[in-house]
């Protein structure tokens, strides 16, 4: 397997460093054994023997949250994407123009689209066989600029909590994240807990807020009153 970019700042990471000893190894073991697009064929039987451990798959959902996603027969690991390729995926580089191939194979565009926005991976309309293609970025600048679910209701939804939010900066990736997110009532209940549960936590008491749009991208971490004290994970 090829040399990968590793984050040494994890040991100083909340979330990683409370990790138990065999979710450490765990998920090390997924980042390391993952393909060059976050992506690693499902099963829990090689990760525990590779691993040493005896972890369930909903076990497994359940310690990671959302950093892990299920897609068919593989596991899928967007913060891989993001801290690999920090200037996003929009290049005719080789080996962006591969990960690009590898997440269409796999129906991934438009999630990490959903996740990251344009500015990280522009996608347009479908091909024949419902892939998507990279558009140039210039292009449609204008065309998808700020593009967002045809809803009055859900701008102002967002607009009532972004006033709440203590450092209001990156609204426009905010409000996509928010659109992505915010689906039910429920999960509008779920984000006000959030924002009242991360405004109580050692993080935000200590100062260090994170720009709204990468609170808005991943409120879910603050969701469970047991966790307000752990900050946004390296990955």
């Amino acid at each position: 397997m090829a040399k990968r970019l590793t984050d040494t700042e994890k040991w100083k990471d909340n979330w990683y460093v409370g990790l138990d000893n065999d979710s450490k190894i765990i998920w090390q073991w997924l980042i390391d054994n993952c393909d060059h697009a976050g992506i690693i064929k499902r099963g829990v039987a090689v990760l525990n023997m590779m691993c040493r451990t005896n972890i369930s798959e909903d076990e497994l959902f359940g310690q990671f949250n959302s950093r892990i996603q299920l897609h068919g027969d593989y596991y899928f690991i967007p913060k891989f994407l993001r801290f690999q390729y920090s200037v996003g995926l929009n290049s005719d580089k080789p080996v962006i123009k591969s990960v690009r191939k590898r997440l269409n194979e796999l129906n991934l565009q438009t999630v990490v689209n959903s996740l990251y926005g344009n500015e990280f991976l522009m996608i347009s309309e479908s091909l024949s066989n419902h892939s998507l293609m990279i558009k140039d970025k210039d292009k449609d600048k204008d065309k998808n600029k700020d593009k967002v679910k045809d809803s009055k209701d859900v701008i102002c939804k967002f607009e009532r909590i972004w006033k709440e939010y203590p450092r209001p900066i990156g609204k426009k990736v905010a409000l996509r994240h928010f659109v992505a997110s915010v689906k039910t009532d429920q999960d509008l209940i779920d984000i006000n807990k959030a924002l009242n549960n991360y405004k109580n936590s050692e993080e935000f008491k200590k100062g260090m807020i994170q720009y709204g749009s990468t609170w808005f991208n991943n409120w879910r971490d603050w969701i469970d009153i047991k966790e307000v004290n752990k900050v946004e994970a390296s990955w």
